[in-house]
């Protein structure tokens, strides 16, 4: 892994001194393994509101969303048994994952993901080095990147005004935006994920994703109030 990311890492250019990674969720499970390898590496896990991230996953893809796509696939890893076992299944009362509804199952899914974070978070916070990583709650960016993420985790302090101009203009811009959507306006999609989730992805993530989203919490507060 450290010789992977050297090798992603190297550049042309001199003057760069610094290199930001962007995860995909699922690499969330491998949070021991990337701190073994990198134990002095800052690093940040954003979080969002367990309805909307459900939202997000199910709205579009339904049946077809990643998070499902173990359920009848193969057998069922064990981490979402777990958390199956843990919350007590679902609203049919069945423990078997392949029983769940599919917003039930996508939830378990999840919520593996935010378990590992909070579970590495904590366990940074009981060996005194919360400052290498932080829970960030997606409704705070992207003003918390330069008053909390920069100074806080990753040490940068000399934010120029002209700096912090560029960073709030680049967070205008849809990331993910392809083909006509490509320099398309960011616009916040929260309030119409609440309104419009519908009864079954309301219970799925408060069954099954709300208690780490509680933990994510706590550990977001506790960093900043240091």
């Amino acid at each position: 892994l450290q010789d992977v990311v050297y090798l992603m890492s190297r550049t042309t250019t001199v003057q760069k001194r610094r290199v930001f990674f962007k995860i995909q969720s699922i690499g969330t499970l491998s949070l021991p393994v990337v701190r073994r390898a990198f134990e002095k590496t800052p690093w940040v896990f954003v979080y969002r509101n367990p309805t909307e991230v459900l939202m997000s996953h199910l709205a579009q893809a339904g049946k077809r969303a990643n998070c499902v796509q173990t359920q009848h696939r193969g057998s069922v890893p064990d981490r979402i048994h777990s958390v199956v076992q843990q919350y007590g299944g679902g609203g049919g009362g069945s423990n078997n994952p392949r029983d769940l509804s599919i917003e039930e199952y996508c939830a378990a899914h999840l919520a593996t993901l935010t378990e590992m974070a909070a579970k590495e978070l904590e366990l940074l916070q009981e060996q005194g080095s919360t400052a290498r990583g932080m829970a960030i709650n997606y409704d705070e960016l992207p003003e918390i990147l330069w008053h909390e993420i920069l100074p806080k985790v990753f040490d940068i302090h000399d934010i120029s005004p002209q700096a912090q101009e560029r960073m709030e203009e680049a967070s205008k811009s849809y990331s993910k935006g392809r083909g006509s959507k490509a320099h398309a306006t960011f616009e916040g999609d929260s309030q119409r994920k609440q309104e419009t989730a519908s009864t079954a992805i309301q219970q799925a993530a408060r069954t099954f994703l709300e208690p780490s989203f509680q933990r994510l919490q706590m550990l977001a507060e506790q960093s900043k109030e240091r």
